[in-house]
């Protein structure tokens, strides 16, 4: 007899389930393709999505519907009194509980397949379609007679489209209200990068021309832009959408975990890391830009050095190369100096001999004005060996002078080396801080991911198991009553409990289990609460 009962409510479960799950399935999908459709996909394209819709919504309508199917189905029996009859006949209210629970764990674990494999396959057929939709449309928008995407800062212009090719292609980027650079090309293709959110413009045969609004402005409205032509080239236009992460959405359960056993090894391989549980990422980005700037700060001090000991270096090899050339010159000015010495000595001996012999009338001797010129020439000579003397010492003293300063610059380089050292020390440091910081913190977005994956599968699981005592305890069958009540359920205690423990699993102190699990906990003590209750009627 309890196998009869049971199966009797299985069958008035699916009589319910059944419609409900359609009906529910049905608004999904039409809300979906109507979010499409003004998306600007067309109907051809509306028909290949539809059944990958289909799986997409199948999680979310499948709780709310054995919500509504549990609370109408027990409601209708408790109200028709067939429930107290079943009781009164000796028929304890575990075998009548029983089967929808186990039929709730069975849709948990369906649900759970589906999450874990079927959903991010649905996500990714939906993305390829979709994108496939949104080329579609951008070829149809730049095939017009004057095709114009507004896509800030960035406006195109595209004369007209010839089988995807495009033809007479404008790009402006802007600032402000001013153009501050221009891409001509005669033709071109577009292409779509969802990974990256661009549409990306093969052009061929332009130029890129660059104006500068500020020079404009400063020297004259009309200066002058630089132009650069191309054969070929490649420009990336970004699409403005909000950013999404690839692993959340198309990984599969199985590719989850074993993506979170690889980033906990890379974990485990910095376990000398400190972590820095004190400070926040910002915090720890901050303190690798300053070790960062501290680092830069001292290799420009010490490149400066080095280029002083460079200039030293040339200086003195200037000075002694000087210093060479005044030693020849003093050696030339004193062969000078004796040659014209000895000169001298000849004219002068050779004059007193004359004159004591027999003196000369009239002007002055050939010989007087040869003894004067040799005077003349040893003065001059002197006077430049004095000079080079005064010069070469000068030299001396500027090769000491930057003899010191090498010394000088040597002794700073090797200090700020070894500063330099201790400062790239301290960036690595850092930099592996922020690196375990982010494996951290990509480890949790991985949990995360997995229990999204997890909680709201066995959703299915919590909602009928609260579903039958309230059902019991509200003795009404009525459809609009069961409703009322799932999304009573649903609107006021589900949902808003699964918006606030996101937010609190976006903190990386809370613990995602215990957080993300929170509304299927909730609804279950809730369950177990009017359980106990109701049995112990």
């Amino acid at each position: 007899m309890n196998l009869i009962l049971q199966r009797y409510l299985l069958k008035e479960f699916f009589r319910i389930f059944i419609p409900t799950i359609i009906i529910l399935e049905f608004l999904l999908i039409l809300g979906m393709a109507l979010q499409s459709l003004h998306k600007g996909v067309n109907i051809t394209a509306l028909a290949e999505l539809a059944p990958h819709i289909f799986f997409y919504s199948l999680p979310t309508a499948l709780p709310v519907a054995l919500l509504a199917t549990t609370v109408i189905t027990y409601g209708r029996l408790s109200g028709d009194n067939e429930l107290w009859a079943m009781l009164t006949s000796g028929v304890h209210l575990w075998i009548i509980v029983l089967p929808v629970a186990l039929l709730g764990l069975l849709f948990s674990l369906l649900s759970l397949g589906m999450n874990a494999e079927l959903l991010p396959k649905s996500y990714r057929m939906l993305r390829v379609l979709q994108e496939r939709a949104v080329q579609e449309i951008l070829a149809q928008t730049v095939g017009a007679a004057q095709g114009k995407m507004r896509l800030p800062p960035y406006y195109v212009y595209i004369r007209s489209a010839e089988g995807g090719l495009l033809k007479d292609i404008i790009i402006m980027e802007t600032e402000g209200e001013k153009v501050s650079s221009i891409i001509l090309a005669d033709e071109g293709s577009l292409t779509l990068d969802s990974d990256n959110n661009l549409i990306l413009f093969a052009m061929k045969k332009g130029e890129f021309i660059k104006i500068n609004p500020k020079k404009a402005d400063s020297q004259s409205p009309t200066a002058t832009p630089t132009a650069i032509t191309f054969d070929e080239t490649l420009f990336k236009v970004p699409l403005g959408l909000t950013e999404w992460t690839k692993f959340k959405k198309y990984a599969s359960l199985r590719e989850l975990f074993e993506l979170k056993k690889n980033v906990r090894n890379e974990i485990r391989e910095l376990k000398d890391v400190p972590r820095e549980k004190k400070l926040t990422r910002r915090a720890v980005k901050g303190r690798l830009r300053e070790a960062e700037e501290a680092c830069q700060k001292l290799v420009n001090e010490r490149t400066a050095f080095q280029l002083g000991i460079v200039k030293s270096q040339e200086t003195i090899a200037k000075e002694k190369a000087g210093q060479e050339n005044l030693d020849n010159e003093i050696k030339v000015s004193e062969n000078y100096i004796r040659i014209a010495k000895e000169a001298l000595g000849t004219l002068l001996l050779s004059k007193e001999l004359t004159v004591s012999a027999k003196p000369k009338q009239g002007g002055p001797d050939d010989r007087d004005i040869k003894i004067k010129e040799l005077t003349q020439t040893i003065e001059r000579e002197q006077s430049r060996t004095e000079r080079a003397e005064e010069q070469k010492q000068l030299a001396k003293e500027t090769i000491r002078l930057e003899e010191q300063n090498l010394a000088h610059y040597g002794a700073e380089v090797e200090r700020l080396n070894a500063l330099e050292l201790n400062a790239d020390v301290e960036r690595s440091r850092w930099n592996q801080i922020l690196y375990l910081r982010e494996k951290i913190e990509t480890s949790r977005d991985i949990s995360v991911a997995i229990q999204n994956r997890l909680y709201p599968a066995f959703s299915c699981l919590a909602f009928v198991l609260v579903g039958i005592p309230i059902g019991i305890m509200s003795r009404r069958g009525n459809i609009l009553i069961g409703i009322l009540i799932t999304f009573v359920i649903i609107l006021v205690i589900y949902y808003p409990l699964v918006t606030i423990v996101k937010v609190l699993a976006a903190d990386i102190r809370t613990p995602v289990v215990l957080t993300l699990w929170g509304p299927n906990v909730v609804i279950t003590a809730i369950a177990v609460v009017l359980l106990i209750k109701v049995f112990r009627k």
